[in-house]
């Protein structure tokens, strides 16, 4: 059975790091090397993050100047992922509020 999208995407960025780096790169294009100055996490930990981004299609490496992107389903993703925690921070101003006016 295929998993659906939304639990696949849970996966993937249920991880900070992987959220902290496509972040970096919804940005811009990096490096491994400034990626690991940005991250500042051991070269290993990186390579596994950067493997699993590449095999789910949110990121690539580009050449000829060896850095890492963001692919096309990348941007889309990170976009929803963005404008989902802004929506649920309007919620938790909400909660604040209501809890606050209760007081």
């Amino acid at each position: 059975m295929k998993e659906n999208t939304l639990t696949q995407i849970c996966k993937i960025f249920g991880n900070a790091t992987r959220y902290k780096l496509a972040i970096l790169l919804a940005n811009d294009a990096y490096t491994f090397g400034s990626l690991l100055k940005n991250l500042s996490v051991n070269p290993k930990v990186l390579n596994d993050h950067l493997t699993t981004l590449i095999s789910n299609n949110i990121i690539k490496k580009s050449y000829p100047y060896n850095v890492y992107i963001l692919t096309q389903e990348g941007r889309l993703v990170i976009n929803l992922i963005i404008n989902l925690q802004n929506e649920l921070e309007k919620i938790e101003e909400l909660i604040r509020g209501k809890k606050e006016a209760d007081s």
